[in-house]
């Protein structure tokens, strides 16, 4: 029976080693991934950033064209005038270096895997600057035909609805 105990001690050794390496293996994995997601989560907290400094610049941009639209309708002066085109121009430029920001930043989709922060990027960010551009061109677009024909009585009566000069 001595014999028999002696053979095993060194299976038992040998299990405890594979054991361990296994904890060991299983650590290293564990602390790897850990520091993926702590990178990635850095990564998303930029792009939660962007989300922010786009509020931003659409409120102030916004508020700032809006402005200059209102004091070229009301005296149809040329500076307002200009200045309202500034300002959209301004816009349209802010919104072209985003997109080229944020399309240059991803790398080519190559596979149904892609990480995160890329899907972040393709599905939301992306889309949200096209979205903003339809709707700010729109805006710009309506807000010219207005400063063009707003002082022609035939345009006041088609937004009010009349059918004669107020």
């Amino acid at each position: 029976m001595r014999a028999r105990a002696k053979n095993r001690f060194p299976l038992f050794e040998l299990i405890i080693l594979v054991a361990l390496a296994s904890i060991g293996w299983a650590a290293h994995g564990l602390y790897q991934s850990v520091r993926q997601v702590d990178q990635s989560g850095k990564r998303l907290g930029g792009i939660r950033d962007e989300y922010f400094s786009v509020s931003k610049f659409i409120q102030t941009n916004i508020t700032e064209i809006n402005d200059a639209l209102a004091a070229a309708l009301q005296t149809g002066e040329a500076a307002h005038q200009e200045r309202f085109e500034r300002s959209s121009e301004r816009g349209y430029q802010w919104l072209a270096e985003k997109r080229r920001h944020w399309t240059h930043e991803l790398p080519p989709l190559s596979s149904l895997n892609a990480p995160i922060y890329d899907l972040a990027v393709r599905k939301g960010l992306l889309p949200l600057l096209d979205e903003i551009g339809g709707a700010y061109t729109n805006y710009v677009q309506a807000a010219r035909f207005q400063i063009k024909n707003g002082r022609k009585p035939a345009l006041e009566m088609l937004l009010t609805g009349t059918t004669r000069p107020l």
